[in-house]
C-alpha cells in the first residue's frame, strides 16, 4: 500500500508479486481464517489466524534513531501452514483472504515459534483514509505488463 504521491504511475503495478492483483474489497480477518500474503523475503506465504491480542502487547522495535518497545493492541495473530508466515523483512506486506479476493491485513511483525502479527485493514483504510487500488498496469495475462516497461525505457 502506497501511502504516498507517485510520480510515475507507468512504473509500477497493483500486481502482488507474480502471483495475484491487489483485491479492491476488504473484508474482516477473523480467527481461524486462512490467508495468504507476498512478502519481500518469504515471498508467497499462507497461514491461519490463531487468535487475537486485544490488550496492549509490547512489540521490540529498532531503527536509526529508536530502540525500544512499541505497544500494539487489536492486531491478529497468524502462523504459517508451510513454513514461516514472515520474517523480516515482510513487515508491510498485504495479507488478503484464502483465495486473494479480499485485503484483511498488514504484516507488521513477528515473533518466536513461527507467528506473524497482522493489523486488520479495516482499521488501517479507515484510521489513516487510505484507498486500496486493484488493476493497475496488470497484464491480461495475470502479472505486470512488461511491456509498459519496455515503452518507457524507450521513451515512448
Amino acid at each position: 500500500m502506497a501511502t504516498f504521491k507517485i510520480e510515475t504511475p507507468e512504473r509500477i503495478s497493483s500486481m502482488q508479486g507474480f502471483f495475484y492483483d491487489t483485491p479492491h474489497q476488504l473484508d474482516a480477518i477473523q480467527p481461524g481464517m486462512t490467508i495468504q500474503k507476498v512478502g519481500r523475503t518469504t515471498g508467497l506465504t499462507r497461514g491461519i489466524v490463531v487468535g487475537q491480542y486485544d490488550n496492549p502487547v509490547p512489540i521490540k522495535y529498532t531503527s536509526p534513531n529508536f530502540s525500544g518497545h512499541v505497544y500494539f493492541s487489536d492486531f491478529y495473530v497468524v502462523r504459517g501452514l508451510e513454513a514461516a508466515f514472515s520474517l523480516p523483512g515482510d513487515s508491510g506486506s498485504l495479507v488478503v483472504n484464502e483465495d486473494g479476493s479480499a485485503a484483511v491485513g498488514l504484516v507488521f511483525a513477528g515473533a518466536e515459534a513461527n507467528l506473524s502479527y497482522v493489523i486488520p485493514i479495516e482499521d488501517i483504510v479507515s484510521a489513516i483514509g487510505l484507498e486500496i487500488v486493484s488493476g493497475h498496469n496488470v497484464s491480461p495475462h495475470g502479472g505486470h505488463d512488461e511491456r509498459q516497461d519496455q515503452n518507457i525505457d524507450q521513451g515512448t
